[in-house]
């Protein structure tokens, strides 16, 4: 497949302005989770999108989110190619985790958070 012709657009064709940086969320995101924690949060946003699809808004767009995080998922089994492959400026993903990642509160996190470590993120949150 050439990479110059996408097979869809999701609206994910660019990093969204509010998601800006050094490095695009959904990385640091697979740094903090790790392989298994991130395989996890792409099947949540794939049923997600699956499951709202047309019910909140364009159930095209919906759908074609869901088969997004679907072929991230894939790719991070190592069972296709990364889905921001046709990006302008794509830089592939690279482990960046140092083992100082920072909380909601600026509290470092040499880990990422286990089952245990959950009443850290909420503890005086009263939500």
């Amino acid at each position: 497949m050439d990479k110059s012709e996408p097979t869809y657009n999701v609206g994910f064709e660019s990093v969204p302005s509010h998601y800006e940086g050094e490095r695009e969320a959904i990385d640091v995101i697979r740094d903090i989770l790790g392989k298994q924690g991130f395989i996890s949060y792409c099947w949540g946003n794939m049923l997600k999108y699956k499951a709202r699809a047309g019910k909140k808004g364009d159930y095209e767009e919906d759908y074609l989110k869901a088969k997004w995080y679907t072929e991230m998922l894939l790719h991070v089994q190592g069972q296709g190619p990364d889905p921001r492959r046709y990006r302008k400026d794509f830089v592939p993903y690279t482990h960046q985790g140092d083992g100082k990642h920072r909380d909601h509160r600026g509290r470092f996190i040499k880990t990422p958070p286990s089952i245990n470590q959950q009443k850290m993120f909420n503890d005086g949150d009263k939500t």
